[in-house]
C-alpha cells in the first residue's frame, strides 16, 4: 500500500513540476514504469480531482488542477481574466483574454507571460504590481495602466488565487476603461506586435479571415513562394488545388473547420510557380481584430 501511495504522489510531483502537462509515454519513462500502470495511476489520481487530461492531436496530455474556477463561471465574467500558477506560468485565460489578444488556450496554456504579444502585461505597472503580489501576497486594485500604441486605458486589479493542490497562485482581472482613442494604423500596429508570435510557430502557419491571408510567418512564405507583403489579403483558396475546392466549400472558416483535436485536412496547394505539393491542414477557431478567423497550420507530405 506504501509502494502505491508513494507512485502516486510521484506522478502527481512529477506533473507539478511540469505545468504544460505530459503524456503517458512521457510520463512512464520518466517514472521507469509500464504505460498500463501509468495508466491506472491516473485514472485515480482524475477520479480524486488532482489531475485534468486534455486531447492534443492524437495524445492526451495530463496536468495538475492548479486551480479550481471552472471555465464556463470565467467566461461569463465580462471582464478579461487570467490565471496564473505559483511559478507566474498562465494556466487559465477566459474568452474575453483570448479573444482581445488573439489567442487560443493551447498557445499560452503553461507558458510565461511573454508568451502573450505586447501590451497590458509587458507594462512596468503591471510588473512591478504583479511582482508586489507574489513576494506580499496582498492583492493590488485599481491600478490604471494606458498602454501604447493605441493608447487604451484599463484598470487592473492583481490578488492571489486560493490555494489549490497544496498552491496559490495569481489572478489578474482586467477590463478596459471606455473613452476616446487617438486615430491609429491598428491593423500595422497588430501585425508588428503578432508576428515574432507567428514565427515561433514550427511549421507553415498563417490567420485566415473572410478568405483572406491577415498574417503568415516566414515558413508559410518560403513554402508558398510569395513574398511577405505579397500573402497580405490573398485568397487562401488560391494556394487550393482547383480540383480539391469542391471538397473544402468552406474551409477554412470557423464554423466549417477542424480543430487540433480532429482529424487533418489533406489537400493540394499550388506555389507561385505552379508547383503542386500535397499538405495536411489543421485549425483552430481565432480572433482577428476580434472578428471570427482561423489560425491554419500546414503540414508538407512525404510523396517518396
Amino acid at each position: 500500500m506504501a509502494d502505491y501511495q508513494e507512485n502516486l504522489e510521484k506522478i502527481l510531483g512529477l506533473l507539478k513540476d511540469n505545468p504544460r502537462g505530459l503524456n503517458i509515454r512521457e510520463i512512464a519513462e520518466l517514472i521507469g514504469m509500464s504505460r498500463i500502470s501509468i495508466a491506472k495511476y491516473l485514472d485515480v489520481l482524475a477520479a480524486e480531482g488532482k489531475i485534468e487530461v486534455r486531447t492534443m492531436g492524437k495524445a492526451k496530455i495530463f496536468y495538475v488542477i492548479q486551480v479550481s474556477t471552472p471555465p464556463s463561471l470565467l467566461n461569463r465574467i465580462p471582464s478579461m481574466i487570467l490565471v496564473l500558477g505559483a511559478d507566474a506560468r498562465i494556466i487559465q485565460a477566459n474568452d474575453h483574454f483570448l479573444t482581445y489578444y488573439s489567442l487560443t488556450q493551447e498557445m499560452v496554456f503553461g507558458q510565461p507571460l511573454s508568451a502573450v504579444p505586447a501590451g497590458i502585461l509587458r507594462e512596468p505597472v503591471f510588473l512591478r504590481a504583479l511582482d508586489d503580489v507574489i513576494r506580499t501576497g496582498a492583492p493590488v486594485t485599481g491600478l490604471n495602466v494606458t498602454v501604447p500604441p493605441d493608447n487604451g486605458t484599463f484598470t487592473i486589479t492583481v490578488k492571489p488565487t486560493p490555494p489549490a493542490n497544496d498552491r496559490s497562485g495569481i489572478i489578474v482581472i482586467i477590463n478596459e476603461i471606455p473613452g476616446e482613442r487617438p486615430a491609429t494604423d491598428g491593423a500595422r500596429s497588430r501585425e508588428e506586435m503578432f508576428q515574432p508570435f507567428m514565427e515561433q510557430i514550427g511549421v507553415p502557419a498563417c490567420i485566415v479571415q473572410d478568405g483572406k491571408i491577415r498574417l503568415a510567418n516566414a515558413r508559410f512564405a518560403m513554402m508558398s513562394g510569395y513574398g511577405s507583403r505579397e500573402l497580405m489579403s490573398r485568397s487562401f483558396r488560391a494556394f487550393i488545388h482547383p480540383d480539391d475546392l469542391g471538397t473544402m466549400p468552406a474551409w477554412p472558416e470557423p464554423q466549417m473547420q477542424e480543430t487540433l483535436t480532429g482529424a487533418p485536412a489533406p489537400f493540394r496547394g499550388i506555389t507561385k510557380s505552379g508547383s503542386v505539393i500535397r499538405l495536411d491542414a489543421r485549425t483552430v477557431p481565432f480572433s482577428w481584430e476580434r472578428q471570427p478567423a482561423s489560425l491554419v497550420f500546414l503540414s508538407i507530405m512525404n510523396t517518396g
